[in-house]
């Protein structure tokens, strides 16, 4: 109640970033309308588009997806060294992400979303069940069991629900 108008509207998108990674993604577009688009600063551009990109790629709107995790890597880059280099581990994983949910990963991709919660730890299911989507495709069903271990049980408005249904299907 004590925070202050811009404080709040940034709340809101650290709110549908969270939202999103956890694979709620009609609250999360919700906690987006809320939030009023404004002049964004670099992170804040940055947020918005992994918000958008994780929201196409859960609900299956992968074109969309796509352009989004083009546009996320065409931003500036941060300045700084160690600024730069996360920026650039994130993007890149954002895009791993896109590609192992549409069915198109590429080569070095599951490194990638292996090594996704040590630049954004909020990723750290979502790389895990896009790394499983990637086994899944390579028949490596005993990597599929090994990722989804320790899953929390998920709320049926998850997209993790459904994934984790489908995966474990997979390893059936």
């Amino acid at each position: 109640r004590e925070v202050q108008h811009s404080d709040q509207e940034r709340i809101a998108l650290q709110r549908a970033l969270a939202l999103a990674a956890l694979g709620v993604t009609g609250p999360a577009r919700l906690a987006l309308q809320a939030w009023r688009h404004r002049h964004l600063d670099d992170d804040e551009h940055e947020q918005l588009l992994i918000v958008e990109v994780l929201i196409e790629a859960f609900e299956g709107e992968h074109t969309g997806a796509h352009g989004r995790a083009a546009a996320l890597r065409s931003l500036p880059r941060p300045e700084s060294p160690g600024r730069e280099r996360r920026s650039r581990a994130i993007r890149e994983c954002m895009g791993a992400i896109v590609r192992a949910f549409d069915g198109r990963a590429e080569q070095g991709d599951l490194e990638l979303l292996l090594r996704g919660p040590e630049v954004l730890p909020l990723l750290h299911w979502v790389t895990r069940y896009a790394a499983a989507a990637v086994c899944a495709q390579r028949g490596a069903r005993d990597a599929v069991a090994t990722l989804l271990e320790g899953a929390p049980e998920w709320p049926q408005d998850s997209a993790f629900a459904l994934l984790h249904r489908d995966l474990t299907m997979v390893i059936a």
